[in-house]
């Protein structure tokens, strides 16, 4: 204090001209100062700007590392860096003589700065005071940027946590669904395999049994029919069954004339043609009645009689019999109630003189398991 009273003292005692000159001076030199305080920022400033986005490793001279920061500004006398661990400061005077190099650092430039016009050579208290407040001030702001980009990074962290917990939920509700409907589907087929063995363990006792009375009696048993029978003629099997046709079905294949350029992609006219398949009709249902000459099938639209000596073969399976006619192109189908005795009937019938009477026909008869 009592330098600057000294001070103030030592200006009132110059004449008002002497005062005048020493004003006029002092503001054409803080005016010179600043100009050349801005041309030299601006060059810096124009010198650099390539460089600044682009993110680099700097190390100080103390051994502080910041790892793939970026140059978010260049001052006289520092850089500000951003980086994954926020916004910092680091002053030429803590980096290496390359650094300072590469940023143009002029200590000169760096000291100097914009003085009021009355200031002087000899350093004010107020002058003194002012760096340390402006660096707390650059802290300060340097903090609340940080702070605000520590919430941003935050919320989007949060964000992406929200959308993996979503799409982590939505993973494991399709595996769990996934998981699901592969079970079902193996038990459906372990299920429909069981009762596949047991229909065909049923059907084989059965016709075991049947086959086990004709050769205890000598005969085949006859059974109660609805249609006429024949003079000589008899019926030994009579069940519900379903007659079924290959019919031929027929559709429309596309095809491309011209030349493939990509994958559903062609260059020229299509072409199509038809083509015709055989599949299993169903024609009707009724009843199926077997005799030692005839196979007659009754339904309520569709009436088959077929010779027994014109079979060509019958083969069974779990529901049906299928039969092969001479002279007919086309194969049946019919459903009954026991597929291998049905078939054991009509292969019986034309190898014996007279199915009523067994007594001198050799019968040996055998189901594949």
């Amino acid at each position: 204090m009592q330098e600057i009273a000294d001070d103030i003292g030592w200006i009132m005692l110059l004449t008002t001209r002497e005062q005048k000159l020493l004003a006029g001076r002092s503001e054409k030199q803080a005016e010179s100062r600043r100009v050349k305080y801005w041309i030299t920022a601006l060059a810096v400033l124009a010198s650099l700007s390539t460089s600044i986005a682009l993110a680099d490793d700097f190390k100080t001279i103390n051994g502080k590392e910041y790892k793939n920061a970026e140059v978010s500004r260049v001052e006289p006398d520092g850089i500000v860096l951003r980086s994954k661990s926020g916004i910092s400061k680091v002053y030429f005077t803590e980096l290496p003589k390359d650094v300072q190099e590469r940023f143009h650092y002029n200590p000169a430039q760096a000291t100097a700065a914009p003085r009021p016009a009355q200031a002087t050579a000899a350093p004010r208290p107020a002058q003194a005071t002012a760096a340390p407040r402006q660096r707390e001030r650059e802290q300060i702001a340097l903090r609340a940027e940080q702070d605000a980009i520590r919430r941003q990074t935050e919320v989007h962290s949060q964000h992406e946590e929200t959308v993996a917990a979503a799409d982590f939920s939505f993973f494991i509700a399709l595996l769990v669904i996934a998981i699901l409907v592969t079970a079902i589907i193996a038990i459906v087929a372990v299920v429909s395999a069981k009762r596949r063995r047991e229909k065909r363990a049923s059907l084989l006792k059965q016709a075991r049994d049947f086959v086990a009375t004709v050769q205890q009696n000598r005969a085949l048993p006859t059974v109660t029919t609805d249609i006429i029978l024949k003079p000589g003629e008899s019926a030994f099997y009579s069940t519900p069954s379903v007659l079924y046709e290959t019919r031929a079905v027929r559709h429309y294949q596309a095809g491309h004339t011209g030349f493939r350029i990509a994958k559903g992609v062609y260059v020229g006219g299509t072409s199509g043609r038809s083509v015709s398949t055989q599949q299993w009709a169903k024609l009707d249902a009724g009843r199926l009645t077997i005799t030692n000459k005839r196979l007659v099938f009754v339904g309520r639209k569709e009436d088959r009689t077929i010779p027994l000596n014109k079979v060509v073969s019958v083969e069974p399976n779990l529901t049906e019999i299928v039969i092969s006619v001479e002279g007919r192109q086309k194969a049946m189908a019919l459903e009954v109630a026991n597929p291998l005795i049905a078939m054991t009937i009509i292969r019986l019938c034309p190898r014996v003189t007279d199915p009523l009477n067994l007594s001198g026909d050799n019968i040996n008869i055998d189901f594949k398991e």
